[in-house]
C-alpha cells in the first residue's frame, strides 16, 4: 500500500453511489485508499460501481441499497456502516434526482419526490450518520446542491427550492458543528455530464457547438482536493460549471 494515498485511513460513506457525481467522488475516494460504504436505490448499479472501485480499493467496500427517503432505510444505512467501520470520516450526500417543467403543469409525485429525495432524504442521512462522524472525534460532511440553489429559472421552480434547501441546511450545520471537528462543504456543481439531466424533458443546451457539459469526475476532483486540506482548513462552499456556462 502506497503511503501516499491521502485517505487510506478514513471510512467514506457515499449516496447517490451508483451513478453520476456519487460514483465519480466514490470512485475518486478508493483511489486515495479509503475505505467505502456504497449506498443508492439500485443494487446493481452499487454493484457495477463497487466494481469499477475494487481494483484501485486499498480498503473494503460495503454495498447498501438504500432509499434515502426512506428512514427505515437510512437506519439500516447508518446500523451497517457501524458495524462493518465503527464510524464513518467523510459523509457525501450525492443522492438527487430532478424533474422540470413549470408550476402550472407540473406533477405533485415528481414535486414530492425531489423534495424528499433532494432535501429530506439529504437530512436524514446526515441526521442518522452524524454520530458515525462524532464517535471518531469529526470529519467531514459533503452536501451536492446545484447552481440551481443559486439562482432560480423558469420551469425548475421545485427543484431549484430543494437545493435552496441544501444550502440554507448546509449553512445552518456548519455552524453548529464547526466547534465539534467537522467540515461542512456545500457543492454547487453546473451543468454535469450524468443520467440526472435525462429526467428532464429536454436537457439545457450548450450554447455553441463542441462545448459539452462537465464530466462527473471533474466535480469529484475538486471535492477530493477540498476534503485533502488540513483540518485546520476548511472550504465552506464550492461552486464548480463549465467554463462556458454563466451561472
Amino acid at each position: 500500500m502506497s503511503d501516499n494515498l491521502r485517505f487510506k485511513d478514513k471510512v467514506a460513506l457515499v449516496t447517490g453511489a451508483g451513478s453520476g457525481i456519487g460514483r465519480a467522488l466514490a470512485l475518486a475516494l478508493a483511489q486515495e485508499g479509503a475505505s467505502l460504504i456504497l449506498a443508492a436505490r439500485s443494487r446493481e448499479k452499487l454493484s457495477q460501481a463497487a466494481g469499477q472501485a475494487q481494483p484501485h480499493a486499498q480498503n473494503e467496500i460495503l454495498v447498501q441499497p438504500t432509499d434515502v427517503s426512506d428512514r427505515a432505510q437510512v437506519e439500516k444505512l447508518a446500523a451497517a456502516a457501524q458495524q462493518a467501520f465503527g464510524g464513518v470520516d467523510i459523509l457525501a450526500n450525492c443522492a438527487g434526482l430532478g424533474y422540470g417543467g413549470p408550476v402550472l403543469a407540473s406533477d405533485p409525485a415528481q414535486a414530492e419526490e425531489m423534495i424528499r429525495v433532494n432535501f429530506y432524504g439529504l437530512y436524514l442521512v446526515t441526521r442518522l450518520c452524524l454520530p458515525l462522524i462524532l464517535a471518531r472525534g469529526g470529519g467531514d460532511i459533503v452536501n451536492i446542491a446545484s447552481v440551481a440553489g443559486l439562482k432560480a429559472s423558469p420551469g425548475f421552480a421545485v427543484y431549484s427550492a430543494s437545493k435552496y434547501a441544501v444550502r440554507g441546511f448546509t449553512d445552518s450545520l456548519r455552524m453548529e458543528l464547526r466547534d465539534r471537528g467537522v467540515r461542512v462543504l456545500c457543492v454547487n456543481p453546473g451543468m454535469t455530464q450524468t443520467a440526472f439531466f435525462e429526467r428532464f424533458g429536454s436537457a439545457p443546451a450548450p450554447p455553441q457547438e463542441g462545448q459539452r457539459l462537465m464530466p462527473p469526475e471533474h466535480v469529484a476532483a475538486a471535492i477530493v482536493e477540498a476534503l485533502a486540506l488540513p483540518a485546520a482548513t476548511a472550504v465552506n462552499e464550492l461552486t464548480i460549471r463549465p467554463s462556458w456556462q454563466e451561472r
